[in-house]
């Protein structure tokens, strides 16, 4: 006799019964939950919505862990960006001046802005004939608070394609 007990051997039985139902069952194909028939099905979207979608799609793709960006076709039909600084990001900005911050600062939001044009560009031909930079496109830039429950502090703008300190 073990020293585990006499309960031992059921016990094995019944896990390797229960392991083989689970690799019986695995392999089987799944059922999916969506049918062709409904994923194939067309559906009608209008530019805004498609180029609203777009944007937000845009904005996750130029994100990176030490800012967030907000994409969002706004008020007046013009293209919006919140870039969401990260608390290390915007220590570091601190520690670099003003100076270098405007610079990074500025070179992020001339980057959204290239990334908007091509898509625009590629994806919307009718909407970017009338596309203006400097009257269709601006944005902000936000930093935490100095405390945990203080809200977000706008530090600085890209309005009339330039960067300008709050």
């Amino acid at each position: 006799m073990s020293p585990r007990g006499e309960g031992e051997q059921p016990m094995r039985r019944i896990s390797g019964f229960a392991a083989a139902l689970g690799l019986l069952f695995g392999a089987l194909p799944a059922a999916s939950e969506l049918a062709d028939v409904e994923l194939d099905e067309p559906r009608t979207v209008t530019q805004r919505e498609w180029l609203s979608l777009r944007l937000q799609v845009l904005g996750l793709q130029v994100s990176y862990p030490a800012y967030r960006v907000g994409l969002e076709l706004a008020e007046g039909n013009k293209v919006r960006f919140v870039l969401w600084i990260s608390t290390p990001m915007a220590e570091h900005l601190q520690e670099s001046g003003r100076r270098e911050s405007a610079r990074l600062l500025t070179y992020h939001a001339e980057g959204i802005r290239t990334r908007v044009e091509e898509m625009l560009e590629a994806d919307f031909p009718n909407l970017w004939k009338g596309y203006q930079e400097r009257s269709d496109f601006g944005g902000e830039f936000m930093a935490p608070g100095d405390e945990v429950e203080d809200p977000p502090q706008r530090w600085a703008r890209w309005h009339k394609g330039a960067f300008r300190w709050d």
